[in-house]
């Protein structure tokens, strides 16, 4: 988790926070999912600098968060989390 300054949330921040972490870290990213909502300009960002490729939607809702959520589940039960 990045916590940026201010109370008004600034896209090309974030994108260029979340490039910094990934270079910083060394992270090889493959793909790219999003939620299409609001995400219009980070999304051109990372495709102006990364590419297309391995750019996916990912709609927020009961499919996409069942699964996670049932891992997490799993985790609490058996203590898993800190």
């Amino acid at each position: 988790l990045i916590v940026l300054e201010g109370s008004v949330l600034d896209v090309g921040e974030v994108y260029y926070a979340l490039e910094e972490e990934i270079t910083r870290r060394r992270y090889d990213v493959m793909s790219m999912g999003y939620d299409p909502y609001n995400a219009d300009l980070f999304v051109k960002l990372w495709t102006q600098y990364n590419g297309a490729y391995g750019v996916e939607v990912v709609k927020q809702g009961a499919r996409t968060e069942s699964v996670p959520l049932g891992e997490i589940k799993k985790l609490s039960e058996d203590r898993m989390l800190l």
